[in-house]
């Protein structure tokens, strides 16, 4: 009896040191959104997590959104993630499988001094704004509404390169989205507060970029549906859901205006 219970013990120990005699090196491919330095410190941390379930993860990113774009339809990323007009871009248009939903409590904020006169986005008449990159979620779903203000609009990156226009006073309000303005918040001392809040649906996509099989794309679900996302308060992914035909469909016909935009871009340069 002990005997078999130490051999018992031995394989089950072996098992699991062998669990990972092999890791996948997967190709991440993040939307340049925010900060390269909190991407990076996201990132590691996420890495480490996904090493435990034999995915040696890479992340990387690109100077701006469109050369994201190009080098997710070039299969330089092996998975890809991205906010919905993108996500519905890519397999719209090239057939790319959807891995995962990610719901992220987010908004679409409009952002200026606290002694500003500005309440609304109707008082943007000729006043500076920045915005992230022109091709971000944030600049092409607000643009139309801006628009009709007539804002002198600048694009400046990332996310966190539009707050920081405000805040060195060189424009008059900021668009972004909420969680950089959260995650600073205890730092901004309430110098800025939110002027407007711009309806927008801002679930993204986890999307199969390099032809991946079933067994891998359903590891890394799995990993990264495990992960806690509570750690930081600007949370770049929260949660994970299984996709589905109502909700992808739902996505698409919210972002074709912005497909279309993206279409007529991309196809230029073919």
């Amino acid at each position: 009896m002990p005997k078999t219970f130490w051999c018992l013990l031995l394989l089950l120990c072996s098992s699991y040191t062998l669990a990972c005699v092999s890791y996948t090196q997967v190709r991440f491919g993040i939307v340049p959104w925010s900060s390269a330095e909190f991407n990076l410190i996201w990132s590691n941390k996420v890495k480490a997590h996904l090493y435990n379930h034999c995915i040696r993860g890479e992340f990387s990113s690109a100077p701006d959104f469109e050369r994201f774009i190009e080098k997710s339809i070039n299969h330089e990323f092996d998975v890809a993630i991205v906010p919905p007009h993108i996500g519905s871009f890519l397999v719209i248009e090239y057939g790319m499988p959807v891995i995962a939903i990610d719901n992220w409590d987010a908004k679409i904020i409009l952002l200026t001094q606290k002694t500003s006169s500005i309440q609304t986005i109707s008082d943007l008449d000729k006043i500076k704004i920045s915005l992230p990159d022109p091709l971000s979620y944030v600049s092409m779903w607000t643009r139309s509404a801006l628009q009709a203000s007539s804002p002198n609009m600048n694009f400046h990156g990332s996310n966190n390169h539009a707050l920081q226009q405000l805040l060195d006073n060189k424009v008059q309000a900021a668009v972004l989205v909420s969680p950089v303005f959260n995650h600073l918040k205890p730092f901004l001392k309430d110098k800025i507060r939110v002027a407007h809040t711009f309806e927008a649906p801002l679930n993204g996509l986890m999307v199969n970029t390099n032809n991946l099989d079933h067994k891998l794309t359903q590891n890394i679900f799995d990993a990264l549906q495990s992960f806690d996302y509570t750690f930081h308060t600007s949370r770049l992914w929260q949660t994970w859901s299984t996709p589905n035909i109502a909700t992808l469909n739902l996505m698409h016909m919210q972002q074709a205006h912005l497909v279309d935009e993206l279409r007529e871009i991309f196809h230029q340069h073919e």
